[in-house]
C-alpha cells in the first residue's frame, strides 16, 4: 500500500472512531460548550486515537507476518538448495583430488560461497528482527528502510554465493579437462 493510500485510511479510521465515539445530532455552540449532553475531553478523544492506533498496529504485525513467513520459505529453499549444491561439488572436487588434480582454487572458492551462505543466514535472522521491530518503532518508516536494507544484504549474500559456486564450477570442469588431456597424451584413449 502506498504511503499517500495508508494516511488516507488512517485518516477514514480516525473519522470513523470519532462519528462512533460522539452521540448522533451532536452540535457545539460557538462558545465552545458542548449541547446535547456531549462532553468531548481530551481523554475520551485519545482512547478513540489509541484503539484506532492499536488496530493499524495490530493490522501492520499480521501484514509483516506474513510478508516473513513467506520470506523464510523462499529464503530457506535457497539457502538448502546452494548448501546442498556446495557439499556435491565438493564431493567432485574430492574425487579429482584423489586421481592428482590441482583443486585449490575451486575448494576455496566452494568455503567462500560456504562462508557466503552463513552471512546470509545471519544477515537474514537480523532482518527478521529488525522487521519485527517495525510496529513498535517511533519512526516506522526508516525503521522498515533499515530491515529492507538488511534483507537487500542478505539477498546479497546469497548471489554471491552462487557466484562462488558457478566460478568453483569453472575451474573444476577446467581440471577435469586437463585431467583428460594428460590421459589421452599418456595413453592414447578416452
Amino acid at each position: 500500500m502506498s504511503a499517500r493510500r495508508l494516511g488516507i485510511a488512517i485518516l477514514l479510521i480516525c473519522a470513523m472512531a470519532l462519528a462512533v465515539a460522539l452521540p448522533t445530532g451532536a452540535v457545539a455552540s460557538p462558545k465552545g460548550r458542548a449541547l446535547a449532553g456531549i462532553n468531548l475531553s481530551t481523554q475520551s478523544l485519545g482512547t478513540a486515537l489509541s484503539t484506532v492506533g492499536t488496530r493499524v498496529g495490530a493490522a501492520l504485525e499480521a501484514r509483516i507476518a506474513a510478508v516473513l513467513e513467506r520470506r523464510k520459505t523462499r529464503f530457506d529453499n535457497v539457502s538448502t538448495r546452494l548448501t546442498s549444491r556446495i557439499a556435491k561439488v565438493s564431493g567432485i572436487a574430492d574425487k579429482l583430488a584423489a586421481v592428482g588434480g590441482d583443486v585449490t582454487s575451486a575448494r576455496a572458492l566452494l568455503d567462500s560461497a560456504s562462508a557466503h551462505v552463513s552471512a546470509a543466514s545471519d544477515l537474514e535472522a537480523k532482518a527478521v528482527d529488525a522487521f519485527n521491530a517495525v510496529p513498535s518503532a517511533t519512526d516506522r518508516k526508516a525503521a522498515f528502510a533499515a530491515a529492507r536494507a538488511i534483507g537487500r544484504q542478505a539477498a546479497a549474500e546469497l548471489r554471491s554465493a552462487r557466484s562462488d559456486l558457478r566460478a568453483a564450477v569453472v575451474d573444476l570442469r577446467a581440471v577435469v579437462n586437463a585431467q583428460k588431456a594428460a590421459a589421452q597424451a599418456a595413453g592414447g584413449t578416452n
